[in-house]
């Protein structure tokens, strides 16, 4: 894995454009076939409502993006994460296996997080790990 570094954006930032297509596509897929409860929802009504609900998400006054990118092409991101205070909305790592479990999405955290709001298999497994910290609360999340 080459050497990355975390570039940090408000959620309405104009120089996070260029790495918006990758974020809704990475979020909207990766929840939908992260989670046994989404895949269940109507393929149309889910990209609709989701779609609309990231970027609500993204326009909040306290919304952070942080990305984990290559240092040498900063173009391709490795990890993302959405935050918003102490609550984390969702993190994401490419799924090759040379991204994962080097400790890049939890580099994107802060240790604060109270608050989780979005749930994979894998988000469920490490929220089980640390449940005593912090509370999973999905109506924090996009419809509220």
């Amino acid at each position: 894995m080459s050497a990355h570094q975390i570039l940090t954006f408000a959620g309405t930032d104009p120089a996070l454009k260029q790495y918006e297509d990758y974020l809704f596509v990475t979020y909207l897929k990766s929840l939908r076939y992260g989670n046994e409860w989404f895949k269940a929802i109507d393929a149309k009504i889910y990209y609709q409502v989701h779609h609309q609900g990231f970027e609500n998400l993204l326009k909040r006054p306290q919304a952070l993006i942080k990305l984990a990118v290559l240092s040498d092409d900063p173009d391709i991101v490795i990890s993302w994460a959405l935050i918003e205070g102490k609550t984390l909305h969702y993190v994401h790592t490419k799924a090759n296996i040379e991204a994962r479990r080097l400790g890049i999405a939890k580099s994107l955290i802060p240790n604060d997080i109270d608050t989780i709001t979005h749930l994979t298999k894998i988000g469920l497994a490490i929220f089980k790990k640390y449940q005593k910290k912090i509370k999973f609360n999905p109506y924090q999340g996009e419809i509220s």
